[in-house]
Order: C-alpha cells, then structure tokens, then sequence
C-alpha cells in the first residue's frame, strides 16, 4: 500500500493487485472452504481509494472507472455487465463499518501488537454505533478488473482498515488489524503489507518470503470474468499435494527461471471448464517467449513471467495485436509495504 496524507482528515492510497506464483488445494474444511497453500505477490497494477472523515457517522462510496478500465467485468455465464455494489456488499463499506464496531469494543481487539499467531476471526459485537459521530467519505478509482483473480476487493478492503485506523485514531495494532482482515476475506490480511508471502488455511495464515528480484509480468484478462465460487464448486483435490519449496527456493534466491519453472495454480482446469478462454489464453503465452505462465487466483485473468521488461512489452505488443479485446498490463512484483505503520 503506498500511503499520502493530504489532510489531518483525508489520505489517499494505491492499493495493488497480486498474482498467485503457485496455489495448491490441500483438503476441504469443516467450514465449506477448501484448505490451501498459495504463494501471492503484489504487482504494480493499481487502484486508487481517497479517503476523508466525515461528521454524520455515514460510511459512503462512489466508484469510478479509470479510463484504462472497462465498466466492471461480468462474471461467467452473465450476459450484462456487473454494477460493483457501493453498500454494505463492497468490501470497503464491510471493512469501514466493521472498524466502527470494533471501536465500540476495542479492549478485546488490543494485544502485544505481534503478528505471529494471529488470533482467529471472531465475531465483532454490533454496537450500531460510530467512532465520535465519524464516518467516511470514500472515491473508488477502479484500476484493476473485477472477477480477475487479481485481488481487487481484498486490496480495497485492506486499504479502507488501514485509512480507518488512521483517520479515526483508533491506534489498532498490527495483529488485531489482521485478525479484522481476516473476518472480511481471505485474501485481506495478504494486502496490509503485500509483497511475496506464502498464505495457508484459506489464505489468512501468512509467512512473508524474501524476493530480490522484481519480476516482469503481463497480466491478459478477457472480457469475461469468473466467478470464485464457481470455479472452487468445480475444483478436485489431487491424489498427491505439488511441494511448495522448490517455487519457494527459486524465489528467495531470485532464479526466475526456477520460479517459473515450479509455478502451479491447481484451480486452471477447473476454470478452462468453465471459460473458453483460460485455454486460449494459455496456448497465446506458450506462443511468445515467456519464462512461465498459469492463471491468477480463480480466474479469469492470466499471466506471463518474462525475462525482463522488454520482453514483456514485445509480448504486450504482440497480444494485443492477436487479442484487442483483451485487457492487458505490464507490471513489475512490489516489496512489502511499509503503510501498515505509517
């Protein structure tokens, strides 16, 4: 997250996509979701959120689309566009209104501020109340494609805990504002401090990795997007689990070759069941000359590892000659972001 106060009451932040460098299925839970290993990586791919106090106590969003941006993405088997929601179902407006909450009970969210052993999520009590009679005020500039696997809605949500706490000097430490995360989404609590980790359980169990290297990456999604719990409904385990530590080992040594070469996402033939163009996309990357490719997170958008950012913007440039109804970006990885503690 890159943080800029503009105001003692206003700040904006960029919040990133990611791309999943490996994502292995290890068993279905007790809770319905599916017990997971996946490594993520932020990307230099992003959108813009402005935020700003206000008196009434009202969380309140507007979206805009950046010109880059087609209007959101519909998901699979729609066939008109979906309207990104602005109320309680947009992770931001969710994120802010738990804050509220939390503030009303704020002793059972304090700790010694570690983030090890994160404490699970728990239920917040609904106070109905705000922090002081304030709410927010909060301009969504959309940059990355909804239903893409990108992270999109975890980004926001994770940008909106953090414009919270500190807009509304709650003082949250680190681990209570993860266990927050936690309760919203899975992917959340990756994105307060981004970067390259290894995300267990359904995501929110995290161990950060070292990456030297920033990775060039092309990132192509088609005009149609999925929806996640279709393609985890549609999913099979593997007889055998992929290890991780051989994409690990190439990662935190910086051998791009390895780390393409041990990438997995066990949820592609799942997706290529459902959208055509998983397996377009995929014979369109083995054609150009790239170090290794898959799809991110459930889909719909896929990627590329390249060498270096020129041959990433030959592969752009040849893509989107072969597929101008592709929507493509050319990103670098990001190191962990320090706005946590801002």
């Amino acid at each position: 997250m890159l943080v800029r106060f503009l105001t003692s009451n206003a700040l904006q932040i960029a919040a990133p996509a990611k791309v999943n460098l490996y994502l292995e299925l290890l068993g279905k839970r007790p809770d319905g979701f599916h017990e997971l290993e996946t490594i993520m990586t932020t990307v230099s791919l992003f959108d813009q959120l402005h935020f700003k106090t206000n008196s009434t106590g009202s969380v309140r969003l507007r979206i805009q689309m950046a010109a880059s941006a087609p209007a959101a993405s519909g998901v699979s088997g729609g066939s008109s566009e979906q309207q990104i929601p602005t109320d309680q179902r947009n992770l931001v407006v969710k994120s802010l209104r738990l804050l509220q909450k939390m503030a009303g009970d704020s002793s059972r969210w304090q700790n010694d501020g570690q983030t090890k052993d994160l404490p699970p999520p728990r239920t917040v009590p609904n106070t109905g109340g705000s922090i002081g009679g304030q709410g927010m005020d909060v301009t969504l500039l959309k940059r990355i494609p909804s239903s893409a696997g990108l992270g999109g809605a975890s980004s926001n949500a994770a940008a909106a805990l953090i414009a919270g706490n500190l807009l509304w000097n709650l003082g949250l430490p680190v681990a209570s504002l993860h266990a927050a995360a936690a309760e919203i989404g899975s992917d959340v609590p990756f994105f307060l401090t981004g970067g390259t980790a290894m995300c267990r359980g359904r995501g929110e169990k995290i161990s950060s990795i070292s990456c030297p290297v920033g990775l060039s990456i092309v990132i192509a999604k088609p005009p149609q997007g999925l929806a996640t719990p279709d393609v985890f409904g549609r999913c099979e385990l593997p007889i055998r689990s992929r290890q991780s530590q051989p994409v690990i080992a190439g990662i935190e040594s910086g051998r791009q070759h390895e780390i393409a070469n041990f990438m997995l996402n066990r949820l592609q033939p799942a997706a290529s069941g459902l959208l055509d163009d998983i397996l377009l996309l995929e014979k369109e990357f083995a054609d150009i000359s790239c170090l290794g490719h898959q799809m991110s997170g459930s889909g719909s958008s896929y990627f590329g590892v390249f060498q270096n950012q020129r041959t990433a913007r030959i592969a752009v440039a040849r893509l989107s000659a072969r597929r101008p109804d592709l929507e493509i970006h050319c990103v670098k990885s990001l190191g962990r972001s320090g706005a946590l503690i801002a």
